[in-house]
């Protein structure tokens, strides 16, 4: 019934599906910042090739996460005159938030969006190439690479209709 009641465009915030979607996103986000927090500093006993290629991962996974958040409950340009100007975007969290901070505002579109962007260009930064990764295959399957979030910083361009940019991030990926 609450896809169905999706299906029909006719939902509400009490759909099961759509706060269940919203809750386990957050939940991704904030391990993340766990994550992130905890390595941005060297760790005894690990190296900084593995700490910076698991601070890439989780920035991808934070920038999807909240770009995922972004298309289904923010908003992109194109529909804002459809909406009257009024669509915001999603509460972007980039730590780990105290419980004063619970309780966001949304902010504009432009703001969430350039820091999905931002994490995007940040773990293309720390990621290695897909081909750097074949020696341990199976160990290495599924995850993030450069080139994944070089893509997805292009699909982040798309949405916002930044065309150049967007033709920059898929060629960058294509080289």
């Amino acid at each position: 019934p609450s896809l169905q009641e999706m299906m029909r465009f006719n939902t509400n915030p009490a759909n099961t599906y759509c706060l269940n979607y919203w809750n386990a996103l957050y939940i991704g986000i904030y391990r993340c910042n766990l994550l992130i927090t905890y390595l941005e500093d060297p760790v005894d006993n690990f190296s900084d090739e593995l700490r910076n290629r698991i601070r890439g991962e989780a920035l991808f996974l934070r920038g999807l996460f909240h770009f995922k958040l972004q298309i289904n409950y923010g908003g992109f340009p194109q529909l804002q005159t459809t909406f009257g100007g009024q669509l915001k975007g999603v509460p972007f969290i980039d730590h780990i938030l105290l419980m004063e901070e619970w309780n966001q505002s949304r902010p504009e579109l432009d703001e969430t969006w350039s820091k999905i962007e931002q994490d995007f260009i940040d773990a293309a930064g720390l990621l290695p190439v897909k081909s750097l990764m074949i020696t341990n295959k199976d160990e290495n399957v599924g995850r993030a690479t450069k080139g994944s979030a070089q893509a997805m910083l292009a699909k982040t361009y798309l949405y916002q209709e930044k065309w150049q940019q967007a033709y920059e991030a898929a060629k960058a990926v294509i080289e």
